[in-house]
């Protein structure tokens, strides 16, 4: 039922006022889906959200699903507050901030900055100490140890 959405999402990036981004030469994206999460992207526009609100009321009518709208939120992303929380109001979400959690990893405005990876990090590196390398045989530590040898040339750009 998801693919049913996610088609008619795909049918909003078509016609004379798209809905979504799009960037360099023909790539669009105005979705991201993921088992029962949704992440739907479109512009500072009102005519956009109303043809993602009217999709998604099509789509609950179409297959007898329901969205959950006390768990929907409008967030915005380099658009004043005030503006989210009108649109919110508007259409009967929640508004909300960045940054948020998106399948275990954060989303933030700009995730050049170190403040992004510092809890992606800090993740990796409590799931990696309880890791053993003792049960890794000869051959398994050798790969290992060729892998982070070459990330690490490649990185530092030395050979």
């Amino acid at each position: 039922m998801e693919n049913g959405l996610s088609c008619m999402l795909n049918l909003l990036l078509e016609g004379q006022s798209p809905c979504g981004f799009r960037f360099g030469s023909g790539i669009s994206i105005n979705h991201l889906q993921s088992v029962d999460d949704t992440l739907i992207f479109c512009g500072d526009d009102v005519c956009q959200l109303k043809r993602i609100y009217a999709a998604i009321e099509a789509f609950m009518w179409v297959s007898g699903l329901k969205v959950n709208f006390t768990k929907s939120q409008l967030i915005g992303c380099n658009i004043p507050h005030n503006r989210v929380v009108e649109l919110a109001q508007r259409f009967d979400f929640s508004s909300g901030q960045l940054p948020i959690q998106y399948l275990g990893a954060p989303l933030v405005d700009n995730p050049r900055l170190k403040q992004f990876w510092i809890p992606i990090i800090e993740k990796m590196r409590v799931k990696l100490a309880a890791w053993n390398s003792k049960f890794l045989l000869i051959n398994g530590r050798l790969v290992l140890l060729k892998s982070v040898i070459s990330i690490i040339m490649c990185k530092t750009g030395t050979w």
